[in-house]
């Protein structure tokens, strides 16, 4: 039965977007950060979910979490940050990027380095081929604070958040 949902809500997302005079689709990934509000299809016998999502500027979005994130822990209250294709607020999930928002942990390779009053921004693209914008700063690292150069890699635990369309990272630990 929970099959036979996914397959038509795919089915039905398929068609909206077919339908440009009244609503809009895109053709590039875009992400959606915010909070699992409900699950509305939990991931059971190898089918995936479909959740919705409260986004950080207080919009309802419909996910649908295929079997690539069947081990991910999804709850109601888990801050969220995914990936896919957008039709209205229909997002058909391409990647997971994180199940924990105030923990996120990323591991990457620094592409620029930004200074600014407070530390830096460090441009990194992750494990993941995924880009993001990292604020190291002296009051959130205190004595762990260290500069990094371009090519470096590294592990830092911190806040993911979404800019427009760009990840951000405050970071809080290094490792």
């Amino acid at each position: 039965m929970k099959q036979t949902i996914i397959i038509l809500l795919s089915i039905l997302a398929l068609f909206t977007s077919c339908d440009k005079d009244d609503e809009q689709a895109t053709s590039e990934s875009e992400y959606i950060a915010g909070t699992i509000e409900d699950i509305l299809v939990s991931a059971q016998e190898g089918v995936g979910f479909l959740v919705q999502v409260l986004s950080s500027n207080e919009e309802f979005y419909e996910a649908s979490i295929a079997d690539i994130a069947l081990n991910e822990n999804f709850e109601v209250g888990k801050e969220v940050m995914l990936k896919g294709l957008l039709v209205d607020r229909f997002l058909e999930v391409q990647k997971v990027i994180s199940t924990d928002n105030d923990n996120f942990v990323l591991k990457g390779t620094v592409q620029s380095v930004e200074p600014n009053e407070s530390g830096y921004f460090a441009d990194l693209i992750g494990e993941d081929d995924e880009e993001y914008f990292a604020l190291f700063s002296l009051s959130n690292l205190g004595e762990k604070y260290k500069e990094f150069a371009v090519d470096e890699t590294l592990v830092v635990v911190g806040e993911l958040w979404l800019n427009n369309s760009e990840m951000h990272v405050t970071v809080k630990v290094i490792e």
